[in-house]
């Protein structure tokens, strides 16, 4: 018994996409149009003032400070548990020490 071959059209008669693309592939279609409300809901937010990403944990007056009690010697531990905040974390705000 002879298998079935799939019969494809010509020409794609759908005008959504100008192209032939959906007519390969249905999920490339899916994947266009839902890329396409994504992006416009992220240019929404961001008219709004949103921008997304994580909040950063120290505050700018909380950067500073840190690195007036860097600069004047306080161990990093203890500024971290100051502000409640892991070393490594006070690492990535503070500007270290040249050695000279």
């Amino acid at each position: 018994m002879r298998r079935a071959e799939a019969v494809r059209p010509e020409r794609c008669t759908d005008s959504l996409v100008p192209d032939d693309r959906h007519c390969r592939s249905p999920s490339g279609l899916h994947r266009e149009f839902a890329l396409a409300a994504t992006n416009d809901g992220l240019a929404a937010a961001r008219a709004r003032g949103k921008t997304g990403g994580r909040p950063p944990r120290l505050t700018p007056e909380q950067i500073e400070q840190a690195q007036e009690l860097y600069d004047s010697g306080t161990p990093v531990p203890k500024i971290a548990r100051t502000f409640k905040a892991a070393p490594a974390t006070i690492y990535r705000y503070i500007t270290p020490k040249t050695a000279n």
